[in-house]
This record gives structure tokens, sequence and C-alpha cells, in this order.
């Protein structure tokens, strides 16, 4: 060995801490050392190179001495200066090594100064995220390892599997039920099941998180930290298990992984069990929340490696590469400065090519992923605060979060001018690529392409004309929803007993007031004071005789005839009261029905309209960034939620600029539109849209008051006009 004296190098005057617990990983994979800090709790990878660099640290050999002897022990492996120094620096930062000359506290106190500086700066970017230390749950694990310790038993284990089989299957077999009762992903964070999922979510959290604790409790490990992660705006429970990393089987190591996972699984087959057997009501919907938040974070997030969650820690554990995140991220970025920058100089040297390559592929996907999922939490906090019209705190979280990344880009941007400014070559070739990219990037984000819209849609009347019932009546109908009359023909006859009394006492009424004053008005030549009587019983007689008119009038009105010829629509199905009301008073269904005959229908009551499929009109509503966009005679494709097979073609004939106040009971029902708790007007500001049918699609209608989708084609966008367009609705500019 080459003391520093003799080679008249510096020495390094660092030495590895001696309290430190540094134990070997699984035999069965990659070398790699386990290091543990006691004093901070905070643990450490290392792989067997950086761990011979550690321990030959020894604050009396120089830099150069110790890369030489690394190159001895590792000639297959590339070692450099450069690289040793920034490890170094890295231990340093990380507080597993000790000064050998004085000074050290005063380099403590800064490295303490700029973790605390650089954590309060995370906190304020990463307002998305923020974590909470809680209490030591050592005792709370220790009681419940010795009372249900025993689930960790194989038989336990796989009695576990084919549990959560059985409820797959069950759910399999009712999957009619499930899409019946399944709302909608963006009905999952409406107002009203908002609370429902936010309680599902924190019991669900609780169970996962002390599943982790209990695991690694089980298996010897320790677990001192028990604290409250606020993800977004919801609370929910995290437990460090980093002790685990000591675990030197790596079998066990997953299994303390996969706990949250395992526990997640059997709760959504639990839960699934209960939501078969349970009926409609507050449980029942707990259930299925339960069931859906579970299998949903265990397939996107929780389960997902590309996340650095539990999955993300099995499929490391399982590859035997500790660091799959940092390595697969560095890998990428090492793809991305070679071909687009033309930086020299490999990575992962001790793995292979195709292994370099897959490890880039998942770094990219997982950072891509990673954006994604952020995005979509932020649309749906947004989607959710809207309700209560709070969508202006989502600018906040939008603020921090791009702040976040801007920081770590300009960083990137910074370090790689530094490496193209080396010389006048990669200055060019840097900046070539750059120019290919950034074309490219362009052309992605300002080439036009098909863009159209989705909007909740119920078929209405249109211009048909409406049929009334004139006079109160009984009514007997004489045609059916769906035929097809002429003007003149007969639609429904309504009976009136008390009118038809009516008219036949006025017609008498007149015959004698008419008979009295013939008689008066033969004599009058004889007596003056019959003279003198015969205008007022001709008056009597003109006043007999209108109102006689006017009841045979409405004696004639109980007869509905078309005034039109065309096809016969129902009216709109009035629901069945929630009081049984009164024989003959009340009724409901749809005044043409053959089983609604004979009940007493009142004056201006709608009994069916009157017209062609060319008529009808399908009825959108567009939220406001959408309305803007779409254009009169655009067309569009109407799906029915009762026809999902068969489409009908249609085009814009409307446009409403006055905002709907109610919404159809038939897009509550189908939960097609969220409306304010016990009432029918609409939880966000919506406008109308009215679709005229295309003749040729007439034979695909469904009956009048079907709902569905409409997919409205609008004018060809960029990526980025929608997202200007998103962010001009989303903030304020004033």
């Amino acid at each position: 060995m080459l003391s520093a004296v003799e080679t008249r190098e510096p020495a390094l005057p660092w030495r590895l801490r001696s309290d430190l617990q540094i134990q070997e990983a699984d035999s069965s994979v990659v070398a790699t050392w386990t290091i543990k800090d006691p004093l901070r709790l905070t643990y450490f990878y290392a792989a067997a190179e950086e761990m011979v660099f550690l321990n030959l640290l020894d604050g009396r050999t120089s830099l150069n001495g110790i890369l030489n002897q690394l190159r001895q022990q590792f000639p297959e492996s590339e070692f450099s200066a450069e690289n040793l120094r920034q490890f170094l620096l890295s231990a340093v930062n990380g507080g597993l090594l000790r000064a050998c000359v004085p000074g050290h506290s005063y380099r403590l106190n800064e490295i303490r100064k700029r973790q605390l500086s650089q954590a309060t700066l995370r906190r304020m970017l990463s307002l998305l995220t923020h974590r909470f230390r809680g209490i030591d749950p050592t005792p709370i694990l220790n009681v419940l390892d010795r009372t249900i310790g025993w689930i960790f038993q194989i038989r336990c284990m796989i009695a576990g599997v084919m549990f959560c089989t059985l409820a797959a299957s069950m759910v399999v077999a009712r999957h009619a039920q499930l899409e019946s009762e399944l709302p909608g992903i963006s009905s999952l964070f409406t107002a009203t099941n908002l609370p429902m999922l936010a309680l599902s979510i924190l019991f669900v959290k609780i169970l996962h998180e002390f599943g982790h604790g209990l695991t690694c409790r089980h298996y010897g490990g320790e677990c001192h930290e028990l604290g409250l992660l606020v993800v977004g705006f919801m609370p929910l429970l995290y437990c460090d298990v980093s002790d685990s990393w000591l675990q030197q089987d790596r079998r066990k190591r997953m299994l303390v992984s996969a706990a949250g996972i395992g526990t997640e699984l059997f709760l959504a087959a639990a839960f699934a069990m209960l939501w078969t057997v349970s009926r409609h009501g507050f449980l029942h919907t707990f259930f299925l929340n339960v069931m859906i938040v579970t299998s949903l974070n265990t397939v996107l997030v929780n389960g997902n490696p590309l996340l650095k969650y539990d999955g993300y820690y099995v499929v490391s554990d399982w590859l035997g590469i500790p660091n799959l995140a940092g390595e697969s991220r560095a890998a990428a970025i090492a793809v991305f400065d070679r071909v687009v920058l033309g930086f020299s100089g490999t990575l992962l040297t001790r793995r292979s090519s195709g292994m370099h390559w897959a490890m880039a592929t998942y770094g990219a996907a997982s950072m891509v992923y990673r954006v994604l999922v952020m995005t979509t939490l932020l649309w749906f906090m947004y989607a959710t605060l809207k309700a209560w019209h709070l969508e202006s705190l989502t600018s906040v979280l939008v603020v921090s979060v791009a702040a976040g990344l801007v920081i770590a880009a300009v960083r990137g941007i910074r370090e790689r001018t530094r490496v193209a400014s080396s010389s006048p070559e990669q200055r060019r070739r840097a900046i070539i690529g750059l120019g290919v990219v950034g074309s490219l990037l362009l052309i992605a984000l300002f080439v036009p392409f098909p863009y159209s819209v989705e909007a909740p849609f119920t078929l209405t009347p249109g211009v048909s004309s409406p049929i009334y019932a004139v006079e109160d009546g009984a009514i007997e109908p004489q045609v059916s929803a769906g035929k097809v009359i002429l003007a003149g023909d007969l639609i429904a006859v309504l009976e009136n007993a008390a009118l038809e009394s009516a008219v036949t006492q006025a017609r008498g009424d007149f015959l004698v007031a008419k008979a009295r004053a013939a008689a008066l008005a033969t004599q009058r030549s004889i007596s003056s004071q019959v003279a003198s009587a015969l205008p007022a019983a001709e008056k009597a007689v003109l006043a007999r005789e209108a109102r006689l008119a006017k009841l045979l009038q409405k004696e004639q009105n109980l007869t509905v005839i078309s005034p039109i010829g065309g096809t016969v629509f129902s009216s709109r199905n009035r629901p069945r009261p929630r009081t049984q009301l009164q024989e003959g008073l009340g009724w409901f269904g749809e005044p043409l029905n053959p089983e609604v005959r004979s009940v007493w229908i009142t004056r201006q009551t709608l009994l069916c309209w009157v017209g062609t499929e060319k008529d009808l009109r399908a009825f959108c509503l567009l939220p406001q960034e959408d309305i803007e966009i779409i254009n009169d005679g655009a067309a569009v494709t109407l799906t029915f939620a009762s026809l999902p097979a068969a489409a009908v073609a249609g085009r814009v004939s409307q446009r409403k600029t006055i905002p709907e106040t109610s919404v159809d009971r038939e897009l509550i029902a189908n939960r097609m539109v969220s409306v304010i708790p016990e009432t029918n007007r609409p939880g966000e500001t919506l406008f109308g849209v009215a679709v005229s049918l295309v003749p040729d699609s007439a034979n695909s209608i469904p009956p009048l008051y079907s709902s569905g989708y409409a997919k409205i084609r609008c004018a060809p966008a960029s990526l980025a006009s929608r997202v200007w367009r998103f962010v001009c609705h989303t903030f304020t500019f004033q």
C-alpha cells in the first residue's frame, strides 16, 4: 500500500464510522451491502466496489492510492478519480464517514443547515405530498405478532390465495350487477361519493401500513415510525419498514414489500364477497367502494413497479438491483445524452448491453408514468374541488409541482451545458441533436389532429307537435306510441260524466227558455205585460244558448284529434309517487299506455308528440370549456346506453348561450351528470347543444327520452392549444 507520505499526495482525511451496522445482502444476487445508521435510522445500499472503497479510507491513503488498489481488485470495472470524488462526497453528506482532522463539527453543522434548507424548499415545491412523523408502533406490532402471527405460515398464505381466487370468481359471475352499480371513474370523485371514497381509502391504508409493519416485525425487523402522509388533501398513514433492508433473506424482504399488496388484495376479496351478499344501502355502497379502491390502487399505484411503492421494491429485490430506480433513470438519461447530445461514455458497465437498454426503457417509462399519475391526481383534485367552487386551490399545487420539475430541469441543463462546452465538436453535435428533437416536439405540439368531445345526451321530441288534453276526463287511448297516423285521426277519448251531465242540463235549460220565449212571442199582442217580459226571455235564450255552445265545445274537446300526420311519440314517463294516491286522483306511467286506461287526466296534460323521426333532437350537456369549440353543423355520433352497438349519426343544430338550470332525470338516474343533492340543478355550469338526427340512421333510433353519450367532432386542434385552453379555464390571469 502506498501511503500519502510516500507519494507526496494529500491523504483523504476520512474514515468509515465504527458504529454503523453493516450486513451483506443475499448472496444469491450481485454482492451488495446494507449500511444502517443507528443514530438517524437511515439506510444505504453499497455495491462491492463501493464497500471496498469505504473500507480503504483510513485517513492516510491518497485518492490515487485507493484508485490503484480498486483497479487491482476489480480489473473488469472502470474507475476514475472524478467518480470516486463524487461517491466520497455522497458518503460524507450521508453521514457515513468521520473526519480524521479537527474541524469536522463545523462541516457537520453546515451539512445539517443545508439539509434543513433543502427540506424546507422541498416541502414548498412538493405540496402535493407531505409527511408528518408519528408514533412508535413497536408495542402494537408486538401484540399483533403474538396474536395473529400464525397468518405467515405457508398454509395460511395458500388459503389466502385460494380465498382471493374464489372472490374474483364470484365477482366475475356477477359482472352484470357490477356494471350496473359501478360508477364511472369521474363520478367516483363527485361531492356525494367523495366522503364514502375518503372513508374507504383511509380504512384500506390503515390496514395496508399495519400489514407492512407486522410483516417486518415478524421477520425480526424494527419499525419505529408510524406517521401521517398527506397526498393532495387526502390524509394517509405510512409505516417506516426500512429496517427490512438488513434482512439477508431476499424472500423475506420481498414479503415485507409485498405485505401491503397482499393486504389490499385480501381486503378486496373480503369486501367483494360482502358486496355480493349485501342489500342496497350504506354498507353495500361502502363494500363496493373498498373493492374499487383496493383493486385500482393495487393495479395502478401500489402494485405497479413503475412507481416507487411496494411493487417496485418487490421487483428490485427479485432482480437483485437495490437502486433500480436510480440506475434505470441514469440509464435512460445516458441514452438521451448519447443519442441526442452525442456524449461519450457508458453507464452500467457491469451489466450486459441488453440489460442496459431494458433498464433505460424501464427508467423512461417510470418517469413518464410518474408524470402521468401526478397529472391525473391534479386533474381529479381539480374536478373534485370544482363541485365546491374551490378549483383555484389546485393552482397552488400545480405551481408547486411545476416549480420542482423546472428546478430539476435547470440543474440537468446546467450540467449538460458544461459538458457540451468542452469542445467545439461536442457543442456542434449537441446543437444538432437538440434541433432534431426540438423539431419533432414542435410537430407533436403544434400540428393539428382530429379532436372530439363527449357529452351526455337525452333524446327529445325536438320540433314535434305536442298533443295536450284540453279538458279533464278519464282517458281511453285510441293509438299507441310508435303508430303512424294521419291528420284528423283519433288519438284518445276522454270521458267526463260531470261534463256530460252539465251538457244535458244546459240543453234542457236552453229548450225550456226557447219554448217560453216562443210562447211569449205569440201572446205579446194580447197583453202588454207579456210584451214587456219578452225581451228578458229572449236574452235568457241567448245566454242559455251560449252556455250550451260552450259546454258542447268542451264536450267536443274530450275527443282528441291529431292536427298533423306522423309518428306518435310517447310523452315523458311519469314516475310512481312515493305515497299511494287516492283512487282517481293520480296516475303514473304514460297516458297512452293501455295499462293507464280510464285514469283521470287533467287539462294541459301532455298526451304524446306527433312528428317524424327527422323532428327528433338529442339534447347534449357540455361544460363551458367545451361549448366554445363546438361549431354549428358539426358531425355527431350518438351512442345510446340501451343500444351500445348501434351508433346514430347527427349534426349540431343549435347551441344554447344561457346555462342550463335543470338536468333531465334520465341523466341523473344513470349517473351521467352530477347534480346538487336533493335537486335537479347541475353541479357545474353546463350549456345545452341540440343535435338533429340524420335520416339514414333513423331505423336504429331507440324510444324517446333514451340517454347515452354523444361524440361531437370539433375542429382539428394541436396538443399545445388543448393544454393552453385547459390552463385558461383552470387559472385566472386577471
